[in-house]
């Protein structure tokens, strides 16, 4: 139990050290993935990193009659010759998942994960959109299934081909229509539902799904993490210097805009967004910047929108490296400012005075009427706005509603 409640403390959202070293894009593939699982599957985690619960799935006799059943699944389909073939054994369905998280549950009441301090319900909190007055035991059958539904997910689109919400920049790379992706959907089964006799029932499907993300190269949840130890560094260090008292914003946000080009680094629209944030930053509004954005446009681009705006500031525009903050995940200007709010809240920064928004006119605009795309693809709305101070200027509340995942996001949930 003592090294459950270790991982607990771990795998809380608002920590400001994270518990890893440095890892960037150019890190190890496993440490990198370790934060792809902790950001779409946390539960699924959560229980992977603690050797006493995880023993105890491991000898289930219910729970490892499902794991033995998904194998014979996807030994069975080693003759398909389709893709709809195959995806029978590798994809769970309902019943199977609704099934295992009933087990599941009763593994851990019988075995006292419930008690006064339920530390299990600490290590979910936020992260999962319950609603309702329900048990602990019911969030943590629904949190199973929402993961187990991610993994789901990931299989379909990275293996099977099915279209992400945005197919022009987050689709599979390769082309599903080939004896030679159908050979390699094969291997990628045999692969994952070999190896270790003892697994737990989910441990395969969740190997799997990490195979088919590091086969198209979209690792990218855990690029750059943890933030707080490398890239974020010298800004996060300098929150606790900073006298908030002097500035009427705690922070100026600056999303990206990709370019369409694939041999350029950073658009005229990044650079342009760069030099209207500046503005305000050398106005005294505002210590910090958060430059946000991801390697999104154009499709499998190798440039960060983040990382080139924070070389653009650094270098062209003399801002210190201390008073910028990479977000560098965010995908669409929604995450944007969900993004942005969730390191607010985790770095400590006020958040009862606002920060700024500074943008082109256009998206500024766009900004001011999101909110009906938020609710439909996040499932809330992770800010409120406030004034309008110009054309390209406006301010907004981060909330910390922010840390819910995006089941449907595995490159940024």
């Amino acid at each position: 139990m003592k090294n459950f409640i270790c991982r607990v403390v771990c795998l809380l959202v608002v920590v400001v050290s994270p518990c890893f070293g440095q890892v960037t894009t150019k890190g190890t593939d496993k440490r990198i993935s370790t934060w792809v699982v902790r950001k779409n599957v946390p539960l699924l985690e959560l229980i992977s990193s603690d050797k006493m619960l995880s023993r105890l799935l491991k000898k289930d006799a219910e729970l490892v009659s499902i794991a033995n059943a998904k194998q014979s699944d996807v030994t069975a389909s080693k003759d398909c010759s389709s893709l709809e073939c195959l995806k029978k054994g590798q994809i769970w369905s309902n019943a199977q998942i609704a099934n295992s998280a009933d087990l599941l549950v009763k593994l851990l009441v019988k075995n006292g994960y419930f008690n006064s301090d339920n530390i299990i319900g600490i290590a979910l909190h936020g992260k999962y959109q319950f609603t309702g007055t329900i048990s602990n035991a019911e969030k943590l059958k629904l949190a199973f299934i929402q993961d187990m539904s991610v993994l789901n997910h990931i299989i379909n689109v990275y293996g099977f081909g099915a279209k992400p919400n945005y197919p022009t920049i987050d689709s599979i790379t390769f082309n599903v229509n080939t004896k030679e992706h159908l050979e390699r959907i094969k291997n990628a089964g045999i692969y994952a539902f070999s190896g270790k006799k003892k697994q737990m029932f989910f441990e395969p499907t969740l190997k799997l799904a990490m195979e088919y993300l590091t086969m198209n190269g979209r690792l990218n949840a855990g690029f750059y993490e943890p933030m707080a130890l490398g890239v974020n560094k010298e800004a996060v260090g300098a929150v606790n210097k900073v006298d908030f008292s002097k500035f009427p914003y705690s922070h100026i946000l600056v999303p990206g805009i990709g370019p369409d080009d694939l041999s350029i680094r950073i658009s005229d629209g990044g650079k342009e967004h760069c030099r209207l944030a500046v503005a305000e930053y050398q106005k005294g509004l505002a210590p910090f910047l958060i430059v946000s954005g991801g390697n999104a446009h154009p499709f499998k681009t190798p440039y960060n929108e983040a990382e080139e705006m924070k070389r653009y500031l650094m270098d062209s525009l003399n801002v210190p490296e201390k008073a910028i903050i990479m977000e560098p995940h965010a995908r669409h200007t929604t995450t944007n400012l969900r993004n942005a709010a969730r390191l607010v809240f985790t770095y400590g920064l006020p958040t009862d005075k606002p920060g700024l928004i500074v943008t082109d006119s256009a998206q500024s605009a766009y900004i001011d009427k999101m909110e009906k795309r938020c609710i439909r693809e996040l499932g809330y709305v992770p800010y409120s706005l406030g004034k309008r101070i110009s054309t390209t200027a406006s301010e907004y509340y981060p909330l910390r509603i922010s840390f819910r995942i995006d089941p449907d996001e595995p490159l940024d949930p």
